[in-house]
């Protein structure tokens, strides 16, 4: 969002260096644009083995696959966001559970950046139906997830995976991200995403998410 004018008093804005970045200034009432990043949140739901996606119905990335999930409401908890737009978008009332993962993202076609937070959840009630922005609903297993409309979505899958184990022979053993993600995210930058993503997040695999075994 370009910032020409100050909200406060109407003055226009000047570009100064404030708190290590050059942002948009007013000059008369001390007015500070910072450009806040956006959060999303998703949830994973399982059942026999598969999990819940939904086909996007419109940009960014209409027609790929992702998990339930949205923009959070301001004043909203996210626990309350994320099982408002699982309703909104499957029709189940779920019970959101434990954070799988926290990552950011960029939308390089709106010009946004944020952040996104991933839940398990538990299906209460309801029955799936496809509504919002999402024009199908399907399950898939792990070893045939479709084309997916987001890194995050992908990221959130594989670490519902390693911590919750859908079945024994592959209890706390990572998928293969390197071979999933140039098919399943349909970028040339797949790769970057990975290795980008296993530095970034390594010591916390090691410290935060790591689950001893039986």
């Amino acid at each position: 969002m370009n910032w020409n004018f100050c909200p406060r008093c109407a003055t226009r804005l000047q570009l100064i260096e404030k708190s290590g970045a050059v942002r948009p200034v007013c000059p008369a009432c001390g007015f500070v644009y910072f450009a806040d990043p956006k959060v999303t949140v998703c949830v994973v739901m399982v059942r026999e083995g598969k999990v819940l996606l939904g086909l996007r119905d419109m940009e960014p990335q209409k027609g790929k696959w992702c998990l339930p999930g949205g923009f959070m409401d301001y004043g909203e908890q996210v626990r309350a966001a994320a099982a408002r737009e699982a309703l909104e978008e499957t029709g189940l009332t779920v019970a959101v559970g434990d954070l799988l993962m926290v990552t950011d993202w960029d939308d390089p076609q709106f010009n946004k950046k944020g952040i996104a937070l991933a839940f398990a959840a538990e299906i209460l009630s309801g029955t799936p139906r496809a509504d919002d922005d999402v024009a199908e609903l399907g399950w898939f297993a792990l070893d045939e997830l479709p084309e997916m409309a987001f890194p995050s979505d992908l990221m959130a899958i594989t670490e519902y995976h390693r911590q919750f184990a859908l079945d024994s022979g592959t209890k706390n053993r990572w998928l293969d991200l390197e071979g999933m993600a140039p098919n399943l995210l349909g970028g040339e930058d797949a790769q970057e995403w990975v290795s980008r993503t296993r530095q970034k997040n390594d010591e916390s695999r090691e410290t935060v998410w790591k689950r001893e075994s039986d």
